[in-house]
């Protein structure tokens, strides 16, 4: 590593800023690799370029970050092979079949929970996660922008802070090597203080909760709810045809445990991978191997079941295991591009540098809240999308920001108003329906049902439909209601 300098922040800025001008990943990340480079080799363009691809190819030399990429490769083979036997569309229909999933709000929170539950990994969580809850949104017209937030906002936040998974044997590691006695007591005590993954899960919960969309994320629901999945032009790095097939072709609805008892495999052979390769301890186990074996693991119960069933072959399997692999391809390239950049920022001390700025020119009881923007903003595979936040905003609202009774009774007026001419608006519909002769049972409900009753006459002398409580004829000059199935109009 070189002395730290001001040099060293220019690969991974460069990096960064081309990413959003560009939307290019990997061409923006090889160009942080080439600056890296460029600088460390006396500013000469043609030597960085041969650097920068050795220091691609230096990333494999590192076996923790081969079993990364590796690893990658083989989650994309397994979750192919649960889609191809129809795992993820049997869970969905378990799901809807008894009503756990019915409605927006538990699709959202299915990608929620999905998120804690797999702990093993955060790209892990982001790609089942997203394989599981994406036929959901598309159905209930949810953005696919927002499964990403929700995933993504789910993923490293509850892994940083779960000791028995990669994160938290790496952390834990960290710990150890500067010579604290009880790094794993030490780990979890200092979860109450990780405030950016506490409240980043929370936020996301309110989110749901309150159905939050702003910015991106609005126009993203606005488009969704058109029918449109993605943007015009828009192409997903992950192939999802095996989602979008039709589920009442009249085959028969595969179990949900194709898909659930390989994931369950997955996150129980974790803890047992960091227990073999710590030599019976836990703390000292290899996060890189056991994610490996979990993955591994979990994709021989995936086959098993799919041949126990007769739904494949050995030749078929094979065949989805590569088209797996393939369709990840895109997102170990980044990965790969980023370990790479990584490594020259170590090279040019871009770590060390920014540290000794940042804690020179900032006082330490400011450095905590310096991560609160972080909580605003979360990263989604190059993208950043933000949540809708709906307030009251008194400028709109001037009679009832006036001081006084006189204001107040003003607003309570206008309020009244408008929700007597919404009532109206709905009465008038309904009515259109019946007149037009939409007699058909899509048409047919318990308030067509209702609207046959005789209708009462208010003490006003209007008649008032039963499915009113006030009298609307007051408020116009003629109201149309049904009695006894005939129109008649009541005037003021």
């Amino acid at each position: 590593m070189t002395d730290p300098g001001w040099l060293s922040i220019f690969p991974p800025l460069l990096a960064i800023v081309l990413a959003i001008w560009s939307k290019q990943v990997i061409l923006s990340l090889f160009a942080g690799i080439w600056m890296g480079y460029f600088i460390l080799h006396g500013f000469n363009p043609v030597t960085g370029i041969a650097a920068g691809l050795d220091g691609v190819i230096n990333v494999f030399g590192d076996p923790g970050d081969t079993r990364v990429l590796l690893f990658t490769l083989l989650i994309g083979s397994l979750i192919a092979t649960i889609e191809e036997s129809g795992g993820v569309r049997g869970f969905v229909h378990f799901l809807e079949s008894r009503r756990y999933v019915h409605n927006r709000v538990r699709a959202q929170m299915l990608a929620w929970v999905t998120g804690l539950v797999i702990f093993i990994e955060s790209n892990i969580t982001l790609l089942v996660a997203g394989a599981v809850s994406r036929p959901l949104f598309d159905r209930y017209r949810i953005s696919r922008e927002k499964l990403a937030y929700l995933i993504d906002a789910t993923s490293a936040p509850v892994c940083v802070m779960i000791p028995l998974n990669a994160w938290g044997a790496v952390i834990i590691s960290l710990i150890a090597s500067t010579g604290i006695d009880n790094p794993l007591q030490t780990f979890i005590a200092a979860i109450p203080y990780n405030l950016y993954a506490i409240v980043a899960i929370i936020l996301s919960a309110v989110v749901i909760w309150k159905n939050i969309n702003l910015g991106p994320m609005k126009a993203a629901e606005e488009r969704t709810q058109k029918g449109e999945l993605l943007w015009p032009g828009a192409m997903p790095l992950v192939d999802v045809s095996a989602e979008q097939e039709p589920v009442d072709d009249g085959r028969p609805v595969p179990p949900a445990y194709l898909m659930m008892l390989p994931i369950l495999a997955m996150i129980l052979m974790m803890p047992v991978g960091l227990y073999i390769t710590g030599d019976g301890n836990l703390i000292e186990g290899s996060g890189s191997e056991s994610i490996l074996w979990a993955i591994s693991f979990a994709l021989v119960v995936a086959w098993t079941l799919m041949l126990s069933h007769r739904l494949s072959n050995i030749n078929d399997l094979m065949r989805v295991f590569m088209k797996g692999a393939g369709a990840l391809l895109p997102i170990a390239t980044i990965l790969l591009l980023a370990l790479a950049l990584g490594d020259v920022a170590n090279l040019l001390g871009t770590g060390p540098y920014v540290a000794g700025v940042v804690g020179a020119a900032v006082a330490e009881p400011l450095l905590a809240p310096l991560h609160i923007p972080r909580i605003r903003v979360h990263r989604v595979l190059g993208r950043i999308e933000l949540g809708h936040l709906r307030h009251h905003d008194p400028d709109r609202d001037p009679d009832r920001n006036h001081a006084g009774p006189a204001g107040a009774a003003a607003a309570g007026r206008r309020d009244l108003r408008r929700h007597l001419r919404r009532s109206l608006l709905a009465d008038q519909r309904h009515d259109r329906r019946r007149v037009d002769g939409l007699g058909h049972r899509s048409h047919r409900s318990r308030a067509d049902a209702v609207a046959l009753r005789p209708a009462r006459r208010g003490d006003c002398g209007h008649r008032i439909p039963v499915t009113r409580i006030v009298c609307l004829t007051c408020c116009r000059e003629g109201s149309r209601t049904f009695t006894n199935g005939t129109d008649s109009t009541a005037e003021v």
